[in-house]
């Protein structure tokens, strides 16, 4: 059966309270209780425990349990006393994922980047620098083919639902002007399909959970090019509109002069993470409500179970990257910890597989592709 539950709203505590009175309530350290006054309050209200704001320091903690311990008589101690604990700030108490020794398996004479698992996590896609070419390999990196030798094919490129297929947008130059294409690769025959011909101003594509893909604004078409208007959710807009998404959406006002990079939509569907050009990294949720910072971090992706966002964590000296890290943030405590970092390595884009067992990154270092097991 349930030992407790632990509440951060004041609504849904009461009515636990009221309704379930033999159900222990734990406060949640998101209620951010910092002193003695706030604990004796809680009991009042019919908690059984407190965790304690994790800004607390142990000096604190110490002396709000000896205090509480003196004015609470024996038998409420027996029977209702308030236990009181602190948040560890660190992620192993989450059971957050670590990485294990990273292997190289693909390199080439060019710098590689942006690989990404396929739904099934049989097969992963690559590009090489400045999004030229792409490839598709096995997940152990052999069996490598390549799919593409155009310009720009690799930015911000999908795979299909059904895992066959990928969505690229190329890019040519026509009397001196960028035009785009968008179509599809089969990973197995090589064959393409054109969904949108040759065109200026084709936004980059994301996919829509019906299937469609979204091409710009208001505006998506199937596999076959068939267009339909429609008023696209947050995650799109943030992929086909970076530089006007944040005055599009109502909560983003505070940052509207400024473009998003790298927006990544959780497995769940429920929430997006993205960087804010010159702020930071945020999350919100999949309609655009509750942006929150999270901390420092690029290129973010989220773990098969939603539950926190990698994002490489770089330093550069003005001109190039000079180092980077791999940490895991918690959208909800906005904790973090080193995922992975090794002198020498410089990863970038990552990519964690569909089953949460593996990751995928770039290293800026040496222009490779490496895996390592997530645990």
């Amino acid at each position: 059966g349930i030992d407790a539950i632990i509440v951060q709203d004041f609504g849904l505590a009461k009515y636990l309270i009221d309704n379930f009175p033999h159900l222990p309530i734990h406060a949640s350290t998101q209620m951010t209780v910092h002193n003695l006054q706030g604990v004796l309050e809680l009991e009042k209200l019919g908690f059984d425990r407190v965790v304690l704001s994790r800004e607390l320091s142990c000096e604190e903690i110490e002396y709000i349990c000896k205090i509480k311990n003196n004015l609470t008589k024996p038998k409420l101690m027996r029977k209702h006393c308030i236990l009181i604990a602190f948040a560890l700030t660190a992620l192993g108490c989450f059971a957050q994922p670590k990485a294990s020794t990273p292997q190289k398996i693909v390199s080439a004479d060019n710098g590689l980047m942006c690989p990404v698992w396929s739904p099934d996590g049989k097969l992963f896609a690559f590009t090489s620098d400045n999004f030229f070419g792409l490839w598709v390999a096995n997940a152990d990196g052999k069996n490598v083919v390549r799919l593409s030798d155009e310009n720009g094919v690799g930015y911000k490129y999908l795979w299909d639902t059904t895992g066959e297929s990928l969505i690229v947008r190329t890019s040519k130059l026509v009397e001196g002007r960028v035009f785009h294409e968008l179509k599809t690769i089969n990973v197995a025959s090589l064959s393409t399909n054109t969904i949108v011909p040759l065109q200026r101003n084709l936004s980059t594509p994301s996919l829509c959970n019906d299937g469609m893909i979204a091409t710009s604004r208001s505006q998506v078409v199937n596999i076959k090019g068939v267009k339909e208007e429609r008023q696209l959710d947050a995650y799109s807009i943030m992929v086909a509109a970076p530089f006007d998404a944040t005055s599009m959406l109502a909560e983003f006002a505070d940052y509207s002069d400024k473009p998003i990079i790298n927006p990544a939509l959780s497995p769940d569907g429920k929430q997006i993470a993205f960087q804010i050009a010159g702020k930071g990294l945020f999350v919100c949720n999949a309609d655009g409500t509750k942006l929150k910072n999270i901390g420092r971090g690029s290129y973010p992706v989220w773990t098969a179970d939603s539950r926190y966002v990698i994002a490489a964590q770089v330093k550069d000296n003005g001109e190039v990257i000079t180092s980077s890290e791999l940490v895991a943030i918690s959208p909800e405590t906005t904790a973090s910890k080193v995922v992975l970092s090794i002198e020498g390595m410089i990863p970038l884009t990552t990519s964690v597989s569909p089953d949460g067992s593996r990751l995928l990154f770039e290293n800026a270092a040496d222009g490779c592709i490496y895996i390592t097991n997530l645990k």
